[in-house]
């Protein structure tokens, strides 16, 4: 069996974190993300420039913990997540004043950047698309390009596991609001992934 499912099967056993999954339809997964996955949307971010960062989906944090290790002393995260559990695990694992956890849905991200006045220069995205009706992600999508610097970057990421799923319908809904730049698949992630990023352009001028 490959040594990153062990891995991650492990993992998630010792912590019940299959739990939120069943219980929160914005969980992305029943296992957490591999360092692969972390590794993948890493190289979509040049971390000499960019200085605020938010997470969509925080999920068991290991994406959090990957950004952090990677971000300059004076950069700021921070990371949305709806499950109560999750949000208490990560404020137990990780200790960082550069994060800031808010217990909101995605929807609320041009609440707080509004309200903090911050200049977001990046945007991770790993909640299931899949799982949520196209209104909800309509609006998702909305207040991220208003909270995103012009330019800034969208990267999302999505299971391969939902046949039922148009793997070109999300792009489809993206390409209504930011430039498509690339496409990636995580092959080592259980499931496996594909990464979309993406360019907070004025469209209107195309």
């Amino acid at each position: 069996m490959n040594n990153t499912l062990i891995s991650s099967l492990t993992k998630f056993h010792q912590n019940k974190l299959y739990l939120n999954f069943l219980k929160d339809r914005q969980v992305a997964s029943i296992i957490p993300s591999s360092n692969y996955t972390a590794a993948e949307l890493s190289e979509q971010i040049n971390f000499d420039i960019v200085k605020n960062i938010v997470e969509l989906g925080m999920g068991n944090g290991v994406i959090t913990r990957s950004l952090l290790n990677q971000m300059s002393p004076n950069s700021q995260l921070m990371a949305f997540e709806t499950c109560s559990n999750l949000v208490h695990h990560v404020k137990q694992k990780i200790k960082d004043s550069r994060l800031s956890i808010f217990q909101m849905s995605a929807e609320k991200i041009n609440l707080i950047t509004k309200r903090n006045q911050t200049i977001v220069d990046v945007v991770i995205c790993g909640i299931p698309f899949s799982l949520i009706e196209e209104k909800q992600i309509d609006q998702i999508l909305r207040n991220v390009k208003s909270s995103l610097k012009p330019n800034g970057t969208f990267i999302i990421y999505q299971a391969n596991m939902f046949p039922f799923w148009n793997s070109d319908k999300i792009q489809n809904l993206l390409s209504q609001y930011f430039q498509v730049i690339s496409t990636s698949q995580v092959w080592h992630n259980f499931p496996p992934l594909r990464v979309i990023t993406c360019k907070n352009t004025d469209l209107s001028k195309d």
